[in-house]
């Protein structure tokens, strides 16, 4: 298959124009021969359509596509959502979401084992005008420092979604997704002992025996059951405690971390649900999770539930999980951990008797720890200025603030017509000049007249035209 195949001949003609001629011989306005003449398209081309032996309007050219026009829309429309959001995917990804609609539609196509290849998704790309991005790297010494700008961007799409829905105010529709891990031992627990000499702690498990558990919360404080996942195949009635937190959801995996498909169930299950009661609702969480699923954006868009990815590196600076609640948590969780061994000493924690520590944990939790959490990641209320300067990197905070004074003298810069310019340098009795100087607070101008192209430079060799609109490209819209 060419990849880029171009039309050999082109049509002198558009489809409005075809549409005109033909109207005019049907309603006997002129003939076939004075349309064809009239309107420069062949006569036959004009007879077929009068005579209904072709239509008049094809929205394509060539075959019809393998996947009907409706669902590569949707598609189409579903990957620029995902990556509005922070979830872009990538090609391979893509190609596999394509596969399993494939599949379970029953589709007959000329793909191996129903799995498009990379010849048709570039003609996909060309139909919807999409193409493949390369994200923004982030180096190892920058995830603690991370980058102005993206967290910026961040904040923008946050303010725009919070004014779009309505939502500044209503602090019980803001929702916070996030993971952890807990153990089954005692870690931040000190106990008292000689100075100088390390201290151990008799624990009936290897101590790396963790647990992932998945929780979220609202702006005001309200929980959702927690999902737990263990190590192991399968999920067991014994795992379950009556006097665990209501609702809890479990979960079994290979390496006890969570994936995509336990990820979808409890938020299609539990989260979604919840949210969408009274919409509409805002989620916020980190993507890291798991790779969420296009499947779990429709079906959150459907029931009215609109979902932000924090920046990548950042979570610990914007995510009210990691910003208040599980350093409590994880406090109270090991003191109740060194009241169980001591009861029960020598004694595996039974995963019964997680569950229900967990729940008891989960109730205690004091609700204005939550909302600190909002508060702090500049949320609710919402503050982008809640970052300090110091958590950014230092060359990146630079070009932030030098970037963050140049629409303020665009706009300066737009209210200069061309003629104002001219005026005020000839009442000056300074003609103009292609080296003429215009000099602005903090900016130095030129004016360029040479080959009439009417263009302010600004030193530093960005060139605007003072007629175009000027706009920075976001990184997360």
């Amino acid at each position: 298959m060419v990849r880029s195949y171009k039309r050999k001949t082109t049509p002198t003609y558009d489809l409005e124009t075809l549409k005109k001629a033909v109207d005019e011989v049907k309603t006997g306005k002129i003939n076939s021969y004075q349309a064809a003449k009239k309107y420069n398209i062949p006569r036959m081309t004009i007879c077929d359509r009068v005579n209904n032996k072709k239509g008049i309007v094809k929205e394509s050219r060539g075959p019809p596509t393998v996947i009907d026009r409706e669902n590569e829309l949707k598609l189409a429309n579903g990957l620029r959502v995902m990556e509005k959001y922070g979830f872009g995917l990538t090609s391979k990804e893509t190609l596999d979401l394509v596969a399993v609609h494939v599949s379970e539609n029953n589709y007959k196509t000329p793909f191996k084992n129903n799995r498009p290849g990379y010849d048709w998704f570039a003609a996909f790309k060309k139909r919807h005008n999409l193409s493949l991005k390369r994200p923004q790297a982030v180096e190892i010494s920058r995830k603690v420092a991370c980058d102005p700008f993206i967290v910026n961007e961040y904040f923008d799409t946050l303010d725009g979604v919070l004014s779009e829905l309505n939502l500044k105010g209503r602090p019980d529709k803001i929702w916070n997704l996030d993971e952890s891990s807990f153990g089954k031992d005692p870690e931040r627990t000190k106990v008292v002992g000689a100075r100088g000499c390390a201290s151990t702690r008799t624990i009936a498990s290897s101590g790396k025996d963790n647990v992932t558990i998945l929780f979220t919360v609202n702006a005001i404080g309200d929980k959702l059951p927690p999902l737990i996942i263990h190590r192991g195949k399968n999920t067991w009635d014994q795992w379950l405690s009556d006097k665990g937190f209501e609702n809890t959801s479990y979960a079994a995996t290979k390496n006890g971390w969570i994936d995509a498909k336990v990820f979808e169930k409890y938020m299609l299950n539990t989260v979604l649900p919840r949210l969408s009661e009274d919409p509409p609702a805002l989620l916020i969480f980190d993507g890291h999770s798991t790779h969420i699923q296009l499947k779990i954006l429709k079906e959150a868009q459907k029931r009215g539930v609109t979902i932000i990815k924090l920046p990548s590196h950042a979570s610990h600076l914007l995510q009210p999980l990691d910003l208040s609640v599980f350093k409590s948590m994880k406090n109270t969780w090991d003191a109740k951990l060194v009241h169980w061994q001591r009861l029960n000493v020598g004694t595996k924690l039974p995963k019964d008797e997680f569950s229900r520590l967990l729940g008891e944990v989960w109730r205690e939790l004091d609700t204005k720890i939550i909302r600190n959490g909002f508060k702090k990641g500049g949320i609710y209320p919402f503050d982008r200025n809640v970052v300090a300067d110091e958590k950014f990197d230092p060359e990146s905070l630079k070009r932030f603030r030098e970037h963050k004074t140049i629409p303020k003298q665009i706009q300066t810069l737009k209210k200069l017509s061309l003629a104002a310019v001219t005026q005020e340098l000839s009442i000056s009795k300074n003609p103009i000049a292609a080296s003429s100087k215009l000099v602005l607070p903090n900016q130095e101008m030129k004016f360029d007249k040479s080959n009439d192209s009417k263009v302010i430079r600004i030193i530093e060799d960005r060139i605007l035209a003072p007629s175009e609109r000027v706009s920075f490209e976001t990184l997360l819209l």
